[in-house]
């Protein structure tokens, strides 16, 4: 059950390019409805859309917890209004992303490999659209590891830094590419950005 403590800034230019070679990634959110269900099992999580049943073994121990963060009824169908559901496709790699509401700027998420085909199936039948497309840049400073985001598609334009932490108050070294920072302005989640992208502002 780790928690993910982030601080997200703006850049202020463009060389912090020259610092590390970017990855694609893909990734969406699953919207539930009457249709749509991310359910909770004794010993999976399933992604439930109309005929399409899609399920992944979770640890017993991470079933107890979600149960408290995620408040399933009686089908175990996990609740939209403490879940973040998130699908994502690095290279050959597939990722279930679960995330509860952020308080300040920390939230616990559960995060679980899941096979790539399975991954690209579900953002291409189930999550909601636009999705998040974007390259990521993993830039090392000051004994921390800074993750620099250039998005494309929807929210071409948008370039945004995150740094995560151990604790909410750890001092940051900032590089000098740095600029405003956005951490405590919603429209700056991914999550967000999926439904109102930048280019929309």
């Amino acid at each position: 059950m780790p928690q993910e403590i982030e601080r997200k800034f703006l850049t202020r230019d463009t060389s912090w390019k020259a610092l590390a070679e970017g990855k694609y990634y893909r990734q969406g959110y699953i919207d539930a409805d009457a249709d749509t269900a991310v359910v909770l099992t004794d010993r999976q999580l399933i992604v439930r859309q109309l005929d399409l049943e899609i399920g992944f073994d979770v640890p017993e121990a991470d079933v107890a917890a979600m149960r408290g963060h995620f408040n399933p009824d009686a089908a175990g169908r996990l609740d939209p209004e403490t879940c973040t559901p998130r699908i994502r496709v690095v290279g050959d790699m597939g990722f279930l992303t679960l995330k509860t509401k952020t308080v300040g700027i920390s939230r616990v998420e559960y995060e679980y490999e899941i096979p790539q085909n399975h991954a690209m199936a579900l953002l291409d039948l189930v999550c909601a659209k636009p999705q998040i497309q974007k390259y990521r840049y993993k830039i090392p400073h000051a004994g921390l590891v800074w993750e620099v985001d250039e998005f494309l598609a929807e929210n071409a334009g948008l370039v945004m830094a995150e740094v995560e932490l151990t604790t909410a108050d750890q001092a940051v070294e900032l590089p000098d590419w740095i600029g405003t920072e956005v951490s405590d302005d919603a429209r700056y989640f991914n999550s967000q950005l999926a439904k109102r992208p930048f280019t929309t502002w």
